[in-house]
């Protein structure tokens, strides 16, 4: 778990869904970024991770959470 890390910088982690309705979520998360006085240093993106599509297997990225 990451809880049991500690980290120098502040970590936020956000999921979105139904960006495919216009961006609602995200776009009204973004738009409030940067926050007064804080810098952003890096982000990563993991959209449709949990979409299977029509790929033969293996699949494109595979996350194993222990």
């Amino acid at each position: 778990m990451i809880t049991q890390f500690d980290f120098y910088k502040t970590i936020r982690i956000a999921f979105f869904a139904g960006n495919e309705q216009g961006l609602v979520g995200s776009e009204a998360y973004a738009a409030g970024l940067p926050l007064p006085g804080k810098r952003i240093w890096a982000a990563f993106n993991a959209d449709m991770t949990g979409y299977s599509g029509m790929d033969p297997w293996p699949p494109d990225l595979v996350l194993l959470f222990e």
